[in-house]
């Protein structure tokens, strides 16, 4: 579906405060669709700021001789109030010409050709991309309502809504209680409304438009907030009604397969349901497959499209299309029923079109789903030092190994038995064996090896334990590699959604902390919250990767129960101590409030105290606590924990353990004090990890070899990187 339209190139950045000097450029490599065309594509690019080096100029996309019209929002800021993250959207035009070379300058933004207009009323938000023009309302619930090609149109779709049966009644969303522009510019929108579905749910529903674009992507998110413990759902649907008779032709795709064509009469409705990710439907008739995600209506006064990403890994999905609108089942009775525990949430994403017939076309259509990202190089990123551990390709194979691993994982994953009987335990008589982990809860989220697991539960879900989101958003960063993005993106989105706890009546204190592995993800059959099992860095990492608010909102909600435990933790082992501590810097990093460094060292003081840094026999435990001082002494942690630190790494370095987890802390001592034979110690476990073919070893190696490699690396240019291959559920190009 994607070919790499750009060669991967560095070019060094000096170390000038508040501006690119003159010709100076930041080159983006761009893996674009083979079938973009047509019409305006939205494009996005996350660039990354070494400190001072940029404060605020103007930026813009470069296509070849051609500036694009870009519109930039920072994302985070270092101390010195200099850019860190930039997020830059722009538009590539229809017919873009193949082969031509992307770059970031400094020169400013010529304004779009049609202009994003987006106003805000006490009726509602109105919304006119010069592609499309809708309105979202406030006093009844719509996605979007008279969607027309241009303001003086007729519409074509009278109002998107949606619609939930659950515990045996049909619940109907409310209107909105909030209603707000959360992002506003000549080039990019994005609207969001939050409120009642139902009483026992709430729903999020966030919009975004760009200049010149057809497409309305929207971030459809429920969430169980009251109620039963847990709910039964038959069915959640998105439901777009035409203003009038749509009489044409439809397609729908198939996953590595030709496109289901067919006409569409007055009378007509057209069933297409993913009933697990193996088997598929088509008007009832069953076969083996996948449904590519996509749908399209066509008359002769226009098309009306959907495309919803991971539509049969996160099964069961469908789409009924008939002359009188579309219905998308974000759960489908097909089916059965979903059992959604209280506090979780799920975010589907969708993106919905309107244009003349043809514009988007049927080639084109199955990579409207995924959106259209550039990515600066691993070198750069590398040395800008916006994201942690992130590291430099060219001293190092072992970015290689990583993604060689993250393949393996992916493999794995989409292989790996598992007992869906919906219990903790399971027998032989309730058992619904399924193979891979798919499913609209266990997308991004990985298994425990064996069918049933008899210690963790059958239903063994490892609730991304040590952070998956993290390594794999470290993988792409050294490798630009767009499947190991994608992966991060259904981990992070997973985490965020599932495994944080968004709402429990009568341990509200626990509301905004994830879960520790559970079975069924979110039960507590294994205990409650852990805080030797607490991450943000991969929601941190998600959010400066992907400009997704979201991301950021989970990793405060996370470090703001971190900060309420301070003052009544007293006791614990040693990574209880250290695990806190890194989730707080890392939230602290990205948004600067110093509640959460004074929290990290609170955790650092009294874990320092609990647990002396020498032992004859340490248990790897400690290594955990020794990285964390070491990420809270960074930001200025004081001479205690240097000492603390200095004695750990000496007696680390004699006992020699093989643990891998011991010897960040001995690479940053190492480091700091230009002692050698710690540097090259830690250096060589990086060579002896086991990434293995699973998610908790890719893990805990994945997220040591990159820690440690950061302490000690500097960073050369990057090389040109070799070709990768079709990962299933992914799809995947490199740089040549």
């Amino acid at each position: 579906m994607r070919r790499s339209a750009l060669i991967l190139a560095l070019l060094s950045l000096p170390a000038v405060a508040g501006a690119l000097p003159a010709g100076e450029k930041i080159a983006v490599q761009l893996d674009v669709p083979d079938a973009v065309g047509g019409s305006d594509w939205p494009l996005a690019v996350n660039v990354p700021f070494s400190p001072g080096e940029m404060k605020g100029q103007p930026l813009s996309l470069r296509r070849g001789a051609t500036v694009l019209p870009t519109q930039a929002t920072p994302l985070a800021h270092w101390p010195d109030g200099s850019l860190r993250w930039v997020q830059l959207n722009a538009v590539l035009p229809a017919r873009a010409a193949r082969g031509a070379q992307f770059e970031v300058t400094d020169a400013a933004s010529p304004a779009p050709l049609s202009p994003l207009v987006v106003e805000e009323s006490g009726q509602g938000v109105s919304v006119d991309t010069g592609a499309v023009a809708f309105e979202v309302p406030r006093a009844r619930f719509a996605i979007a309502e008279n969607v027309r090609l241009h303001r003086g149109s007729k519409p074509a779709i009278a109002a998107v809504g949606s619609s939930m049966i659950a515990d045996g009644r049909v619940q109907q969303p409310s209107p909105p209680k909030t209603l707000r522009i959360a992002r506003r510019g000549p080039v990019h929108a994005e609207i969001e409304m939050r409120g009642e579905w139902g009483g026992e749910f709430e729903y999020i529903v966030r919009l975004a438009v760009d200049a010149g674009s057809p497409f309305v992507r929207v971030l459809h998110t429920y969430v169980k907030t009251g109620g039963r413990s847990e709910s039964i759902v038959e069915r959640m649907s998105i439901d777009v009604p035409f203003a009038a008779p749509l009489v044409g032709d439809y397609a729908v795709g198939i996953d590595r397969g030709k496109p289901l064509r067919g006409e569409m009469e007055e009378q007509d409705t057209h069933h297409f349901a993913q009933v697990d990710n193996e088997r598929m439907e088509a008007d009832g008739e069953g076969r083996a497959g996948q449904l590519a995600g996509w749908f399209e209506l066509a008359a002769k006064r226009g098309a009306v499209g959907l495309a919803s990403r991971w539509f049969w890994q996160e099964y069961p999905q469908a789409v009924s299309l008939g002359a009188a609108g579309m219905t998308y089942d974000l759960w489908s009775p097909r089916g059965g029923t979903a059992r959604i525990g209280i506090g979780s949430s799920k975010t589907h994403e969708v993106v919905l079109w309107l244009t003349a017939r043809g514009v988007i076309g049927r080639a084109r259509a199955g990579a409207v789903a995924t959106p259209l990202r550039g990515f600066v190089s691993p070198a750069r990123l590398a040395r800008s030092g916006a994201l942690g551990d992130a590291i430099d390709p060219t001293e190092t194979r072992f970015d290689e190994e990583a993604l060689e691993a993250s393949r393996r994982y992916l493999i794995r994953n989409s292989r790996e038995s598992w007992d869906d009987c919906g219990e903790v335990r399971c027998t032989g008589a309730q058992s619904v064996v399924r193979k891979g982990a798919y499913g609209m809860l266990n997308w991004g989220d990985w298994n425990f090896p064996g069918l049933r697991d008899t210690v963790k539960g059958t239903d063994a879900w490892g609730n991304l334990e040590y952070d998956t989101a993290q390594v794999l958003a470290l993988i792409h960063a050294a490798t630009a590699d767009p499947t190991a993005f994608d992966a991060m993106v259904a981990a992070a989105r997973h985490h965020m959604d599932v495994d944080v706890i968004h709402a429990l009546p009568g341990r509200a204190e626990w509301v905004g902390m994830n879960h520790p592995k559970n079975p069924r993800h979110f039960s507590f059959e294994l205990g409650g919250v852990d805080l030797g099992h607490t991450w943000t860095e991969g929601l941190v990492s998600y959010y400066l990767l992907t400009g997704d608010e979201r991301g950021l909102a989970a990793a405060r909600g996370i470090a703001d129960y971190l900060v309420r435990r301070v003052g009544d933790f007293m006791r614990g082992n040693p990574r209880q101590w250290g695990w806190p501590q890194i989730a707080l810097v890392a939230v602290y990093d990205v948004t600067g409030e110093q509640r959460y460094l004074d929290a990290a060292r609170a955790y650092a003081a009294r874990g320092m105290q609990a647990h002396p840094p020498r032992a004859e026999n340490p248990a790897w435990k400690l290594g955990i606590l020794a990285d964390a001082l070491a990420h809270t002494h960074a930001r200025g942690g004081g001479a205690e924990i240097e000492k603390w630190l200095g004695e750990y790494a000496a007696g680390i370095v004699k006992a020699r353990p093989r643990d891998s987890r011991f010897y960040p802390g001995v690479a940053y001592m190492g480091r700091m004090n230009g002692n050698a034979q710690w540097t090259e110690l830690a250096r060589d476990k990086v060579g002896g990890l086991n990434l293995g073919n699973w998610g908790k070893p890719l893990t805990i190696q994945g997220r040591v070899g990159f820690r440690i490699l950061s302490l000690l690396q500097s960073t050369p240019p990057q090389p040109a990187r070799p070709q990768a291959a079709a990962l299933d559920g992914f799809t995947t190009s490199r740089p040549q």
